[in-house]
């Protein structure tokens, strides 16, 4: 759940047009409304590609395995070996997130209760 989608390269997102045909049998039918409405990624007021959320909330690429856990339609296709293309930087590197300046790129941690569990496994 969140208020923008998941950040997306620029090359990324040919890539996404391009596994879209092999991603969609795994997706939600929310997520693919969402596709087919908003594309297979978005463009926010700063220019930047995103992945298109749903209801602006989730993923559209967020599915659910049979016990009810969230996982990645990318990931799960590219598991399968139907694609050579795991998922877009960003997802492996989150709750990290790289923000690029003028200057400099901003390395910052999404700290949100999501994540809480995941942090004192880590531990």
């Amino acid at each position: 759940a969140g208020e923008a989608g998941a950040p997306v390269e620029k090359s990324e997102g040919q890539i996404l047009k391009d596994i879209y045909p092999r991603v969609k049998p795994y997706l939600r039918l929310q997520g693919i409304a969402a596709i087919e409405t908003q594309g297979v990624y978005t463009t926010n007021k700063d220019g930047e590609y995103e992945t298109p959320l749903v209801n602006d909330t989730e993923c559209t690429y967020l599915i659910y395995n049979d016990k009810g856990t969230a996982l990645c339609a990318i990931e799960e296709t590219y598991n399968k070996g139907e694609i050579d293309w795991i998922k877009p930087i960003s997802c492996h590197l989150y709750p990290i997130r790289v923000q690029d300046y003028t200057e400099f790129a901003a390395v910052n941690y999404h700290k949100w209760q999501i994540c809480d569990d995941a942090c004192v496994l880590g531990k």
